[in-house]
């Protein structure tokens, strides 16, 4: 290959991201609704009732209506939904309304980050502060509410993956295992432990603004994993104990840990998430950062990624200085090109475009 002809294909030159968000940051809300949880850029804005109304409805399959408490001309709303790998997420702001939805077997996990929710079921009202407390409704009868104006958080979540990802961080222990026909909501505290899971929540949604709303790398990045993880351990705090029975470290046999490493091997497009992890070894995640870190000095999440760069650089050296880095970052499953050069050069010593050139030498 002639020198002339060397090509490194970036794609990424300048920090556009920044600079949009900087927009945002200072553009006007005409609207007067506060900042949406996600997708403030991309969101849908309306001042149409049955718009909104529609749009309610297909997030909660049974919704009947929706009444703006100071009259229709004064509405607002604007909206943001992603499915990430089966986990749909709607950033919703509206001004105050009255809603009214009827019974079905849907799973929804609710939190306000801005403005107080109330609703009632059976008879018995249930009120929830932003930032404070969420609901989950595990199962739906009638039931009717009121929201000042609010910036909320809305997850339809599948009934049988919330269990299973509880099954495998519970390990073992029957005894704790999830269920959710106990009621048909709860209401939950988001600050559980020491941790604020409203700011884990918010930096979800942070990651998903960050790849605006690319959703084939949040799914690499198993954001859905992390939000159903967060979930499970708020309906099961005893998760945060250390002392906990499923948290207990366990003997780890090397079956258990080879598995888990063929299975990262396998998997260079997506990265195993902890979930998986522990429904492949059957330990807890627990008991596997302890095996890796006794076998290998570091965690599995570490180990993969070192597994995930390794190949990263077969690759490259193979290319003949023909690649596209930034295709390259989002096949091994890295959140941006920068972040890949970035954990590469911490490996190795040098950056992808150099190891390209190493690989253009050789070739000519």
């Amino acid at each position: 290959m002639k020198k002339d002809e060397f090509r490194i294909k970036l794609g990424v030159t300048a920090d556009a991201a920044g600079a949009r968000r900087k927009m945002q940051m200072t553009q006007k809300r005409q609207d007067g609704l506060p900042r949406l949880a996600f997708g403030e850029a991309q969101a849908i804005h309306t001042t149409s009732v049955k718009e909104a109304a529609d749009r309610t409805a297909r997030m909660i399959s049974s919704f009947n209506y929706l009444a703006p408490i100071a009259g229709e001309e004064k509405f607002h709303q604007k909206v943001a939904t992603i499915d990430i790998n089966g986990l749909v997420l709607q950033a919703n702001a509206m001004t105050p309304v009255r809603m009214d939805a009827g019974s079905n077997e849907e799973l929804h996990f609710c939190f306000s980050f801005r403005g107080r929710m109330q609703v009632v079921v059976g008879g018995k009202t249930i009120e929830w502060n932003p930032g404070a407390q969420a609901v989950l409704y595990t199962r739906h009868t009638h039931r009717a509410g009121e929201a000042e104006i609010r910036s909320c958080l809305l997850a339809r979540l599948s009934r049988e993956r919330l269990i299973a990802t509880a099954h495998a961080m519970l390990g073992e222990d029957q005894n704790q295992q999830l269920r959710l026909e106990d009621g048909v909501m709860r209401l939950i505290d988001l600050k559980l432990g020491g941790v604020d899971f409203a700011a884990l929540f918010s930096q979800i949604c942070q990651q998903i603004d960050n790849l605006y709303l690319n959703r084939t790398a949040l799914e690499r990045l198993a954001v859905d994993d992390m939000f159903y993880r967060h979930v499970v351990c708020l309906l099961k705090p005893e998760l945060l104990s250390a002392d906990a029975p499923g948290q207990k470290v366990r003997p780890a046999s090397a079956n258990a840990i080879d598995a888990v490493c063929s299975a990262i091997q396998d998997n260079s497009a997506r990265r195993l998430t902890y979930t998986q992890m522990e429904q492949i070894s059957g330990l807890s995640a627990r008991s596997l950062h302890y095996a890796f870190q006794k076998r290998f000095g570091c965690s599995p999440m570490d180990w993969q990624q070192r597994e995930k760069l390794q190949a990263a650089r077969r690759t490259l050296m193979k290319s003949g200085g023909e690649i596209d880095l930034r295709q390259l970052s989002r096949d091994l499953g890295f959140s941006t090109p920068f972040s890949f050069a970035h954990c590469y050069f911490r490996m190795f010593g040098e950056t992808p475009t150099e190891t390209l050139l190493q690989s253009w030498s050789l070739t000519d």
